[in-house]
């Protein structure tokens, strides 16, 4: 700081102390001190500091304003000094509205003047801002190199501008999907701002690793810091922090399979980025929506989100966002079949990325295009698409989107292998592309990927009868799941060890079995490539659903004991119906077994999935020794793969099976009544979630 005597240097460091730990303290101290008799170098310098505190309480209009005062009022008098910080403070504004030419003409104005004036921490720290700027425009390369500068340049090792900077270095890192270097980063700020006391930079720093682990697959820590930093977010009332921890924390429970708790934690960081009028946090909590309505299976909700989150986006122009934002749309537009809308906003992304010449937006689109041209079984382009993609993330790099690619292309050949009479050169290209996907993300630690990869090689090996070798994959798979807190895909993997562990008994049908991992292995790719779905339900798919059970026969093993709304006369239905049910009956029974309880989603032919509820009863017909006058039931509702989504909360669903059979003390009160009652009550009760609804409107959107 030039020409300040010591004095007054300690209020403006007191200023920066408190705008870190409460931006409304800091406020209300340099309002204070302003009403004191300073010369105008002294009033300029505390605005500055005061525009800040605002910017950090998202009083964005009030902060400009007074940004634009201290720039005019420093050139009248050839402050240069201040000059520079008005330029500093005005284009991060322009960087978040979009301006991006603007935004980086100010701040390297700003670079030039503290370098003519050898002013390094000032040097420093707008260092650290231009390559904010340059992250808001994708250019992540030169973006890294401006926060390595600030770093370098930063005198004091512990300051709250090298702080930052090692956050935001993080944010390259995480954006390229390199998480194991974005935690080191993550880690090193913490550590810091945990030295010296820095609560707000704690909470931040805390909310950057919660998100990190989570991508992880390391849900136990995750979930750790999630709480530590809201409670501290919420002691220090700061409300940045509490939106955008709310919002991950959301992200969380429902990828762990609680929408009620992810629903409630999206509500609560909507009101707050609401009430601060915060325009990327509001497209930030749509984008939070738009994720909860798809993994329900409601796209047109998730379309409602997405289309908001794109019009709030376009008054603030974030690269990053737009793009993310429109190809989201194409992905769901294609999930209701709308391919001409999809392909308008493809499009648009597409234009979006040339124009700002970005290879990660670039990447993006191609990835979509990629998935899109898979769906419609045009193989030969999307592997030109996909090679491009994969050859961009790794010029960017993008670890990321190459693993993506990697089990897209994966996913194209197995397809390709299932339609052309098993070509075993396809099954081949198909294990490669998921062994460099293995290899990759075992050697970057993203588990969730691994364990995606891993699960899929299984079904592969599996598929081409390597029995130990797929059970191994499997297991590795269940214990990572197991040790990251991961209950979804833990349950996942124990039905699918269940059915492959099922397939040496003679009596099981060995093409449906293979039918059953081929689907496996389809299904595990296209969720490992899919950010939200790929298909709605109708009315139709509605009524397409029926409820079949299965239970033993001392002469024939598992046999049909009764289905509703389903005409079983046709022959290839009725063999399907009794294949389908020797193999669930033998995978879930084990033998001696008996396992009870929820199983599923199973595939079910070939276009349909079932969750089974299986449960011992009484059975006055059953004349088996060892069943003891009891027979295992299995109540299999089946529906259209489509509707996968629909019966995502698996709590519910066992409470509704438990509470209406609980009701009956045989089996032979399991007729075509109660099965008909039953299902129809299932449905009834997952109708009522689909037509939950928040209506951010009404909170003065």
């Amino acid at each position: 700081m030039t020409d300040l005597n010591p004095p007054f240097k300690s209020y403006l460091d007191k200023a920066d102390e408190l705008t870190i730990s409460n931006p409304a303290k800091a406020e209300a101290f340099l309002l204070d001190l302003l009403k004191n008799d300073f010369s105008l170098k002294e009033i300029l310098q505390l605005k500055i500091k005061l525009a800040y505190a605002l910017w950090s309480e998202s009083k964005t209009d009030d902060s400009y304003k007074i940004y634009l005062e201290v720039g005019r009022q420093a050139r009248d008098n050839s402050f240069e000094e201040e000059i520079a910080d008005s330029l500093e403070g005005m284009a991060l504004f322009a960087g978040l509205k979009g301006n991006i030419k603007e935004g980086l003409e100010q701040v390297r104005e700003a670079i030039g003047i503290y370098r003519k004036l050898k002013l390094q921490d000032k040097e420093s720290k707008a260092s650290n801002n231009l390559a904010i700027i340059l992250y808001y425009n994708n250019q992540l390369d030169e973006a890294l190199d401006w926060f390595n500068n600030a770093l370098k340049l930063s005198t004091n090792k512990k300051s709250t501008d090298y702080i930052s900077a090692l956050g935001n270095s993080a944010l390259i890192f995480r954006a390229r999907g390199e998480m194991q270097k974005a935690l080191d980063f993550i880690t090193r700020g913490y550590n810091l701002a945990n030295e010296i006391g820095l609560n707000r930079a704690i909470s931040t720093f805390q909310n950057n690793m919660a998100d990190t682990l989570r991508s992880m697959g390391n849900y136990v820590e995750s979930k750790k810091n999630y709480e530590e930093a809201l409670m501290r977010a919420r002691e220090a009332n700061d409300k940045r922090n509490i939106g955008m921890l709310s919002i991950g924390y959301a992200n969380y429970w429902i990828e762990l399979g609680d929408l009620e708790q992810g629903f409630e934690y999206l509500k609560d960081g909507y009101h707050v980025y609401n009430e601060m009028d915060d325009s990327f946090g509001k497209i930030l909590s749509y984008d939070g929506f738009a994720h909860y309505w798809s993994v329900k299976g409601n796209l047109k909700k998730a379309e409602k989100y997405l289309l908001k989150a794109l019009e709030l986006n376009e008054k603030i122009s974030v690269l990053e966002l737009q793009v993310s934002i429109l190809v989201l749309l194409a992905e769901i537009y294609e999930g209701l079949k709308k391919p001409d809308e999809a392909y308008h906003y493809l499009e648009l992304a597409n234009t979006l990325a040339r124009e700002k010449k970005s290879n990660l937006a670039r990447a993006e689109v191609l990835l979509q295009r990629g998935r899109n041209l898979i769906n419609s079984s045009q193989f030969n382009e999307a592997k030109l698409v996909l090679d491009e993609a994969l050859w961009l993330s790794k010029e960017i790099p993008h670890i990321e989107i190459q693993l993506i690619s990697m089990m897209l292309l994966s996913r194209c050949f197995l397809i390709r292998f299932v339609k052309n009479s098993l070509d075993t050169a396809y099954y081949d290209l198909a294990i490669k592309y998921i062994q460099d996907t293995i290899e990759l993300a075992k050697e970057k630690n993203l588990i969730p990927n691994y364990i995606h990869a891993l699960v899929i090689r299984g079904m592969l090996y599996s598929i081409n009868d390597e029995n130990e070798s797929a059970e191994r994959s499997l297991n590795e798979a269940m214990d990572l799941a197991k040790e990251r807190g991961m209950t979804i895909q833990v349950r996942k993997l124990e039905d699918q060890l269940s059915v492959l562990r099922g397939s040496g008994v003679e009596k099981i049908p060995k093409q449906q079995f293979k039918n059953i991992i081929i689907s496996f292995a389809m299904e595990e790719l296209r969720k490992a490539t899919t950010s939200h779905v790929e298909a709605t339900m109708t009315e139709i798919d509605l009524e397409d659903t029926f409820l079949i059970t299965y239970k033993l026969d001392e002469k024939w093993g598992p046999v049909i004991h009764n289905v509703e709304n389903l005409n079983v006369n046709d022959p290839g239905t009725k063999q399907t119906l009794t294949e389908v049910g020797a193999v669930y009956s033998f995978s879930i029974g084990q033998g001696h077994e008996y396992n009870e309880g929820l199983f599923g989603p199973l595939p079910y032919g070939k276009d349909k999935q079932a969750i089974i509820y299986a449960k011992m009863m009484n059975d006055s017909s059953n004349n088996i020794p060892r069943l003891e006058g009891k027979n295992f039931i299995l109540f299999t509702l089946v529906f259209p793969t489509k509707m996968v989504q629909f019966f995502y909360d698996r709590q519910k669903l066992t409470r509704i099976f438990e509470n209406e059979i609980n009701h009956i003390a045989s089996v032979q009160e399991i007729d075509n009544i109660f099965l008909n009652k039953l299902r129809k009550k299932i449905m009834s009760e997952f109708m009522k979630d689909l037509s939950g609804e928040f209506h951010p409107q009404k909170n003065g959107d």
